[in-house]
């Protein structure tokens, strides 16, 4: 940073620091350091095909993944410093303090109210926006702790998906499920004959499994994500078309009866919506 008619020391690293940054240029000569008030304030380096040895045991005490990535380029700094923080006079001032992005200053009108948000059957209701503050960007040290979970948990499920779409290819080349789950030391799970509102089965696998094409001869096996940090390796073997006839006839009434209501709401609603596109609607803003 160049400051013109200021009076603006910079210090340099102490000894063991530079010999440090010395021994890594030596394993990474790409690598470029900054410096403010006597400490590394930036790191660059070029983007390298395979990862250093050096960084292996690191990442992997870390639990992070040993697989090149490409690199994410990240935006300019939309602002180096604080206005109101005078460098010259403090030299202790941690930065670059640069803020994701730099939200409106501005209020949002009075006036502004939503559309009707419908709560149940017999209550709506109107929201209006009286005002809204600008967020205030959280320093580094404020977000500090969050960083290495955030990457670590990043990472981690980075290698689950890599992992799930090896073990899928392989169920699908023609391998058992039964030898995959004894490789995982787990056993396979068997369902037979397993109806959409199973009370023994995970609800999550059964809404994926019925979006299931029909097998054609052959099962047809994927993976179903079940979470963010969950997946399961499925093997459809038949679908069979329910016989309603074979229900009773309490169970058939009531079926018919619950689609009867689920086909009202839905007339209803739709014609509600017809009528607030084209009908006056006043709110009445002095009793919100």
């Amino acid at each position: 940073m160049l400051r013109e008619g200021s009076n603006f020391a910079q210090l340099p690293p102490n000894p063991a620091l530079q010999e440090a940054i010395d021994a890594f240029k030596q394993e990474d000569p790409d690598a470029d350091f900054t410096f403010f008030n006597g400490h590394v304030s930036n790191f660059a380096t070029r983007p390298k095909a395979t990862i250093p040895g050096y960084a292996l045991p690191v990442l992997t005490d870390l639990g992070l993944s040993t697989i090149p990535q490409v690199p994410e380029l990240l935006p300019d700094p939309t602002e180096v410093v604080k206005k109101e923080q005078n460098v010259d006079s403090n030299l202790s001032i941690q930065f670059p303090w640069a803020p994701e992005s730099i939200a409106p200053t501005s209020t949002v009108p009075t006036t502004e109210t939503s559309d009707l948000i419908d709560i149940s059957k017999d209550h709506v209701v109107a929201i209006r926006v009286a005002e809204r503050k600008a967020p205030e960007p959280r320093t580094l040290d404020q977000v500090r702790g969050e960083i290495i979970p955030t990457l670590t948990q990043k990472a981690q499920r980075a290698q689950l998906e890599t992992k799930v779409k090896a073990l899928e290819a392989r169920l699908a080349a023609g391998e058992t499920l039964a030898a995959i789950a004894s490789e995982l030391g787990k056993t396979p799970n068997v369902a037979d004959a397993v109806v959409r509102t199973a009370g023994n089965q995970d609800s999550r696998l059964l809404e994926q499994v019925f979006k299931m094409p029909r097998p054609a001869g052959t099962p047809v096996r994927k993976a179903i994500r079940l979470g963010d940090d969950e997946q399961a390796l499925v093997e459809l073997t038949a679908v069979v078309d329910g016989d309603p006839k074979a229900a009773e006839q309490a169970a058939r009434d009531a079926a018919r009866s619950q689609l009867v209501g689920q086909w009202t709401e839905a007339e209803t609603g739709a014609y509600v919506k017809a009528l607030r596109k084209h009908a006056e609607i006043k709110i009445a803003e002095d009793r919100l």
